[in-house]
């Protein structure tokens, strides 16, 4: 099986925003309305409004990276949480206190600032990121890319560096379905790929003669 990466982020990725309406709903995603008997309410739907549309591989990747700063920061308080409340002494609950509060104006700014950045994005509200475009791309030695780039139709757009490695793009697939759907079909083959590999390692440390078969077998399959 030929190795291949999927670079995250596509050209066009869409970032949504749930409304205001709905922020006290905690759905990840727009849920079906569910009805139910009894007199029971029926759930309330979430909508989301598209805020910003990330339109280069760098630009995604950097919406991705600042997330995840966001979210370590948020972890980080949940740990000096538990401290203060395990805080024995006055001074150490002061400490604490002092600490939980400089980090939390920290938080507060940086989601600020990505407030402007993404047009009203804000960590406090649910939020989805919708793949409409992927690029699927090889990776490749800097030996493979001389011998590439020295070629008469070489096409510079063609190739993607992400700091020192470098990747050629084999093909685009565009459409959040489409995308959708290789996804899906990616961790099909991926899922599959682990299984064989668990398999193969298996296989030296069985001792019956019956389990061998059968994992030679599965292996064949």
């Amino acid at each position: 099986m030929n190795k291949f990466s999927l670079l995250l982020a596509a050209l066009c990725v869409s970032l949504n925003a749930q409304e205001a309406k709905t922020a006290e709903s905690k759905a990840a995603a727009p849920a079906p309305e569910v009805k139910l008997a009894g007199g029971a309410k029926s759930e309330q739907k979430a909508y989301f409004a598209e805020v910003w549309v990330g339109k280069s591989i760098g630009e995604c990747l950097n919406f991705q990276k600042n997330i995840q700063v966001l979210s370590q920061q948020v972890e980080e308080l949940k740990r000096l949480q538990i401290f203060l409340d395990n805080a024995l002494t006055t001074p150490e609950k002061e400490a604490r206190g002092h600490e939980i509060a400089a980090k939390t104006a920290k938080l507060k700014g940086d989601n600020e600032s990505m407030t402007k950045l993404y047009n009203g994005f804000s960590i406090e509200r649910p939020y989805q990121f919708t793949a409409t475009k992927a690029v699927i791309a090889t990776p490749i030695s800097n030996e493979e890319f001389t011998k590439i780039s020295a070629a008469k139709d070489f096409k510079a757009d063609t190739i993607i560096s992400t700091g020192e490695k470098k990747f050629q793009i084999r093909d685009t697939i565009s459409g959040q379905g489409e995308v959708e759907t290789f996804g899906l079909s990616l961790k099909r083959i991926t899922d599959a790929k682990s299984q064989l590999q668990q398999l193969i390692d298996l296989q030296p440390k069985l001792t019956k003669d019956d389990d061998k078969k059968k994992v030679e077998k599965a292996i064949k399959e």
